[in-house]
């Protein structure tokens, strides 16, 4: 099976799913989405010939584009709700209609692979079984440093509270989309710990937020205006050409973690035997690595790293949560850049 030319959800009349169907939407990072595609359909290639329900996947099918939370959130019947479905991020699948549709009915819940499950931490399961997610792989956001504009008298970071410093200003530019905020782990970080003011002073020090095309544009470039320290996905700092000479820097607090998800529909568990073998293949596994997204099994629950309070997070209403998460974070935000350097 091959991919069909690229569709965009909001200028066609693509549907979410398709009766008949076991429909499964995966909207995946950009820097990994090609790749991902690629396995998924030579994993359709065997199950294809077997006896399982036909599987409808519009954004690798038909390479169509949206992100989860913009089709979830205006779902209000379980027929409209993909079967399964990956999800970067907790937003729309825990504001408190979807929470009360979907999740707190029992017609929704995580999966995790059962590969996976013995490896994840008896406090974590615990969350995880309270808000019903499931964890395909532990991602997290990093800072990267453009060692060619390390000048002698230049603040070296060592946690990500230096970040708030007076020193920091303007040295410091974070990876966004284009035209708002996408609440993200690291913002749960700083408000965990220093609360709204926190986000304040965070927005207030950045450079900008710019979209991660730009940003691997600016590493390493001449131009002065460019920034230092950059906040990235390591999805996205995984593909940051060695040539730029920059790397994540080993801060006191690790990276902080930002997990990739899966949810299943409780009616569809026994149809989605087929499809959930394919988050037990290797190559899968092998992609996720390389893209900074580890598998239970392949995370080093050692190092440092800071996990986000979910039991705290997950209680509110994600909506509300998160506006006034975007909103702190705004105040003070010097821009957002979007332009190519």
């Amino acid at each position: 099976m091959e991919k069909s030319t690229s569709i965009d959800f909001m200028q066609q009349d693509v549907p979410i799913c398709k009766e008949g169907h076991l429909n499964f939407f995966a909207s995946m990072p950009c820097p990994m989405k090609n790749r991902f595609g690629d396995i998924f359909l030579e994993f359709l290639n065997e199950y294809e010939d077997k006896d399982y329900m036909p599987i409808y996947c519009p954004t690798v099918q038909l390479d169509a584009h949206k992100r989860i939370g913009a089709v979830l959130k205006d779902v209000t019947e379980e027929n409209d709700l993909p079967d399964v479905f990956l999800s970067t991020g907790f937003g729309t699948n825990y504001s408190a209609p979807f929470r009360s549709l979907f999740m707190e009915t029992g017609i929704l819940k995580g999966y995790t692979p059962e590969s996976q499950k013995d490896y994840i931490p008896e406090n974590l399961k615990t969350v995880m079984d309270k808000y019903g997610f499931g964890i395909l792989g532990l991602g997290s956001w990093q800072l990267v440093v453009d060692t060619k504009k390390l000048k002698e008298d230049t603040p070296r970071a060592s946690s990500w509270d230096d970040l708030l410093k007076p020193e920091f200003k303007g040295l410091v530019t974070m990876h966004g989309h284009e035209g708002h905020t996408i609440v993200s782990a690291v913002h749960h970080y700083y408000y965990e710990k220093f609360g709204v003011e926190g986000l304040e002073k965070f927005g207030e020090n950045l450079k900008g937020v710019k979209h991660f095309s730009n940003i691997i544009k600016a590493i390493g470039a001449s131009d002065p205006q460019t920034s230092v320290y950059y906040i990235l996905p390591a999805v996205i700092a995984n593909q940051i050409p060695a040539k730029f000479a920059s790397f994540p820097i080993g801060l006191k607090e690790g990276d902080i973690i930002s997990p990739l998800l899966i949810y299943v529909k409780n009616k569809a568990m026994k149809n989605a035997e087929g499809l959930l073998e394919f988050f037990e293949k290797e190559s899968l596994s092998d992609l996720l690595v390389k893209s900074g997204y580890y598998p239970p099994e392949l995370y080093n629950w050692k190092e440092p790293a800071y996990f986000p309070d979910w039991d705290k997070i997950l209680a509110k209403d994600q909506i509300d949560f998160e506006m006034e998460l975007t909103n702190a974070f705004e105040a003070k935000l010097g821009n957002f850049e979007y332009e190519t350097i």
